[in-house]
């Protein structure tokens, strides 16, 4: 993630989120001779909030956000067979977040690497907020907030086929629970033997 290569960052972020949306939305719609399916776009905590130290990141997850929500309010939803959500994971624990230095991101220096480290969630707790919208009866304009100790949803009312509204929901679940964070830690400390 770096700030001031803004070009890049749109293009990874955004750009090709849309085009690679467009394209697998156009081959998926019954309308079109496809089979239907779901499509979820990944944007970020950062797609929910705003963050000083990352205002190039926040407006490309936004818009990933914005973009997938006003594409599951189409009034020809029912017809494409195609729904839409996306996963706003908080700061997965991956090198690309783990590694964020000051020269690439402004004001860096204001958050303690203590408060970067609990903040960051293991990976498999996004992969369960994948998973659970995959496994949604109606997924289209659902918007799932993941993170290590929850779930929350955040969907559009679907009326008819047409997303209408924000509701927000929280789920009762907790991520990735005490034993499962017992089992990561035990696993990085035998890496570390």
């Amino acid at each position: 993630m770096n700030e001031s290569a803004i070009e890049k960052m749109v293009a990874l972020n955004l750009t090709s989120t849309i085009r690679g949306t467009l394209m697998a939305a156009e081959h998926m719609r019954k309308d079109k001779g496809g089979h239907g399916g779901r499509i979820i776009n990944i944007s970020s905590i950062a797609g929910l909030e705003e963050f000083a130290m990352v205002p190039v990141y926040c407006s490309t997850k936004h818009a990933v956000r914005a973009f997938t929500s006003a594409l599951a309010m189409a009034p020809d939803i029912p017809l494409q067979g195609v729904e839409y959500a996306v996963l706003c994971p908080s700061p997965a624990a991956t090198d690309m977040f783990l590694n964020i230095d000051d020269v690439k991101v402004r004001h860096l220096d204001t958050v303690p690497p203590s408060v970067r480290q609990a903040v960051t969630a293991p990976v498999e707790c996004i992969t369960r907020g994948f998973m659970k919208l995959v496994s949604l009866d109606q997924m289209n304009g659902a918007i799932l907030y993941a993170s290590q100790t929850e779930m929350t949803f955040r969907r559009m009312d679907n009326v008819g086929g047409v997303t209408k509204g924000r509701g927000v929901t929280k789920e009762g679940s907790i991520c990735c629970g005490r034993r499962e964070r017992e089992e990561e830690r035990e696993r990085d400390r035998e890496r570390e033997k």
